[in-house]
């Protein structure tokens, strides 16, 4: 396999950062990309950030000048990033992204194109779940077999400090019944690692795939060497007790993905100690 470059989104004068993106298909046949774009002098998570998207005609070889989709000053914020990307029922094209309020609290926003993904309309969703602030990475909302629309999130209730990171992450699944227009927080699904077993940092950063219909598998980025996973198989109605899963880690993400063929690809560091970074 020769891998290629085709596209470098490098940092720049007033743009430090750029990262956290998902591509769409468009129904022309374009690839779109939309990702989190840093502007000012700081890259940190919590700096000034907008949604820019770039574009590919031609299968990705070549890609356009970004074009701005979503600002944080819409929402009015600072920084709205981590960006996911859905087709809805209707055809419209949808890319969803974190905003984080000025409250420390975050809710999830989204910009919608109509049009065949020409142009892209910012707008809230309802976020009929509970104050806290939620984390919620690039590319993990997904859409399972019986229609419903799966945010996995790292929930952190108690926000003593305008980003509320100070006690460990309970991973939580936010669902949507309305093609993503409105999320609440399922009820039964509340996963935290048991008492015997002290991850500081708790059970962060998840992500959520549908085996088959009825069967679904979390997995956790943890500070315990594993990623940690957790199955369902009665379609979210309960879960397993997380524990670590067959992928070694540090505390870094992971992503798994599904393949034309059908095979999954999880793609993470596995070497969970190492000198440096």
């Amino acid at each position: 396999m020769t891998v290629r470059l085709v596209c470098d989104l490098p940092p720049s004068e007033n743009n430090p950062r750029n990262s956290e993106g998902a591509f769409l298909r468009a129904p022309s046949g374009e690839i779109l990309f939309a990702y989190s774009a840093y502007h000012g002098t700081n890259g940190n998570d919590h700096a000034a950030c907008n949604i820019k998207m770039i574009r590919s005609t031609d299968e990705g070889e070549s890609w356009s000048e970004p074009e701005m989709i979503a600002t944080a000053a819409f929402f009015g914020t600072e920084n709205i990033m981590s960006v996911s990307a859905l087709t809805l029922t209707d055809g419209a094209l949808a890319f969803y992204f974190l905003i984080k309020e000025n409250d420390g609290t975050s809710t999830l926003g989204r910009s919608v194109s109509r049009d065949g993904g020409m142009t892209f309309t910012p707008e809230r969703t309802v976020w009929d779940v509970p104050p806290a602030y939620y984390v919620i990475n690039n590319d993990r909302l997904v859409r399972i077999s019986d229609g419903r629309i799966v945010a996995p999130a790292a929930y952190y209730p108690a926000y003593k400090t305008k980003y509320g990171i100070y006690n460990p992450a309970i991973t939580v699944l936010l669902i949507s019944d309305d093609d993503g227009t409105t999320f609440h927080m399922h009820p039964n699904a509340r996963l935290a690692h048991s008492d015997h077993i002290n991850l500081q940092y708790g059970l962060q950063e998840p992500g959520i795939i549908e085996l088959s219909p009825g069967e679904t598998w979390v997995w956790m980025r943890t500070g315990a060497m594993y990623q940690y996973e957790s199955r369902s198989f009665d379609n979210l109605q309960s879960f397993t007790l997380p524990e670590p899963s067959v992928f070694t880690s540090p505390d870094s993400p992971m992503q798994v993905t599904r393949l034309g063929d059908g095979s999954l690809v999880a793609v993470y560091n596995p070497v969970p100690n190492y000198n440096g970074k």
